[in-house]
């Protein structure tokens, strides 16, 4: 076959797929922006301001917890996406294509796919960068102003970054119809979910996961040791999160099924086995919505927190509105 066949099939698929696309392409529009930007702010110099190393070591930090995000968070929508395709796929290789011709197709249109939310998350980060940093300026109003980094290195790592994301998003897209017979992939669509295997150990593993995140931001009280400790609590309280929404859920809910006075009631029964059977495909989403939302909760309650305390800290190391200091000889008064 010719290579322009490929090349058509992988456009008209996403032109036809269209409406789940759009929702994959924006939101990995947004996480190569937010990537960007972190890591832009990691380089930037900030001339003329205290704490920078301290301010560019939460930047790294930063750039590492939004990249594992990322991948956590595409590879989820990515499984959405191919799910809702077998059938597509599968009727592919019922009208006569093999599977390396399949992948090769799907490999294109990652491919595509990718290099367009890439180069737009590239520029997007670096327009609302220096819209931010405008912002910024005007209202610190600095005897320096501040600029925005846009050295070529931030753009080759994001890049790079999410060019292997979107290659096993890719792989895993291809064991989905390497291992998969076309009349499995027809009904790949409809299927519903098998019934998840709980995990105690990973059950447990998560509650301390989690404790021992919490604990850590709780008991911090060296100001110079808090980056760090701040960094391994945030991976802990990510880790734990996932754990629990992926196998305590599933844990609980079988054990609230074997509650019999409990299961065989009309509201129970239903709730609890909708529940079970979908939550091996939802735990990962409920999962970033939490942790999500705890990150906007983080980020607001620090902002506040440094608002309302500027005029005391200022206070503090200011007491007074004026200051004379007199000096004189003792041996001469």
């Amino acid at each position: 076959m010719k290579n322009n066949f490929y090349l058509k099939m992988a456009l008209r698929n996403i032109r036809a797929n269209k409406q789940l696309y759009l929702p994959y392409g924006i939101s990995a529009l947004l996480t190569v922006s937010m990537l960007f930007q972190m890591l832009s702010l990691m380089s930037n110099k900030f001339e003329g301001m205290r704490g920078v190393d301290s301010l560019i070591l939460l930047f790294r930090f930063g750039s590492v917890i939004i990249g594992i995000f990322s991948l956590i968070f595409l590879l989820y929508t990515n499984s959405f996406l191919i799910k809702r395709r077998k059938k597509e796929v599968g009727l592919y290789g019922i009208l006569g294509l093999e599977k390396r011709h399949v992948a090769r197709i799907l490999f294109l249109e990652s491919l595509l796919v990718g290099t367009m939310t890439i180069l737009l998350g590239l520029g997007l980060g670096a327009l609302l960068g220096q819209l931010l940093f405008l912002f910024l300026n005007y209202l610190l109003k600095l005897p320096i102003q501040m600029a925005y980094s846009l050295e070529p290195l931030n753009f080759v790592l994001t890049a790079a970054v999410f060019t292997g994301i979107f290659f096993i998003a890719y792989l895993y897209n291809v064991s989905q119809v390497t291992f998969s017979n076309p009349i499995q992939l027809l009904r790949g669509e409809k299927e519903g979910e098998k019934e998840p295997k709980s995990n105690v150990l990973l059950f447990i593993l998560g509650l301390l996961l989690l404790g021992a995140g919490y604990y850590i931001s709780l008991t911090i009280s060296d100001p110079i040791a808090a980056l760090l400790n701040f960094f391994v609590a945030v991976l802990l309280v990510i880790g734990g999160t996932y754990l629990l929404f992926t196998s305590g859920s599933i844990y609980i809910l079988k054990r609230m099924k074997k509650n019999q006075k409990l299961y065989y009631q009309p509201r129970a029964f239903i709730s609890i086995s909708g529940m079970l059977y979908r939550m091996k495909q939802n735990a990962m989403g409920l999962a970033n919505i939490a942790i999500l939302s705890c990150m906007v909760i983080i980020a607001l309650a620090t902002t506040t927190a440094i608002y309302m305390g500027s005029e005391n800290a200022l206070g503090s190391r200011i007491a007074t509105d004026h200051q004379a200091t007199i000096y004189y000889d003792e041996e001469k008064t």
